[in-house]
């Protein structure tokens, strides 16, 4: 939302104040700012891929594309505490994801230059695990959101923290 109050009446100054109230919703503002930090984070460890060769590279940044939007939209709705995002030697892309109550959510997805890349989600609830699949991007999202909301809210506030990890 934007209000601006324009002051023009300053005839003998010849003065133009201009004076704006911006407010955003603050899960807006949030996950925004994990959008650009998940863009960083593969930006500082993508080149890893190039490593290993020119289609892996190829290939991981095709997969990223495609797949953070995706991850985060689904994810962001449950309120993580703490988020992560690495790229791997592995030929892999990593996602941490923390929230309250012990919670922790990985998403690794192996690239594959002859198949399909094949995507792995786990859940722990304080270290033991809930769940763990190879599934596509969309049935893992789904099943980890149908796991974790028959659990608890998870939207409630909390203290977060995000990073990038190696």
């Amino acid at each position: 939302m934007s209000n601006c109050l324009n002051n023009h009446s300053r005839p003998a100054f010849h003065t133009y104040d201009t004076i704006c109230n911006h407010s955003y919703d603050e899960s807006y503002v949030r996950n925004r700012k994990i959008f650009n930090l998940t863009q960083k984070c593969f930006e500082l460890y993508f080149p890893r891929l190039k490593r290993i060769s020119n289609q892996i590279y190829n290939e991981g940044v095709a997969e990223y594309f495609k797949s953070n939007s995706l991850i985060l939209n689904s994810v962001l709705k449950h309120n993580p505490s703490k988020v992560s995002l690495s790229v791997t030697l592995d030929e892999s892309i990593h996602y941490v994801f923390r929230f309250r109550e012990n919670y922790s959510l990985f998403i690794e997805t192996f690239l594959n230059l002859d198949d399909t890349n094949d995507t792995f989600f786990e859940l722990y609830k304080d270290n033991n695990l809930v769940f763990s699949i190879k599934d596509s991007l969309k049935n893992g999202l789904n099943h980890f959101s149908d796991n974790i909301s028959d659990t608890y809210d998870l939207r409630s506030k909390s203290k977060r923290s995000y990073a990038c990890s190696e």
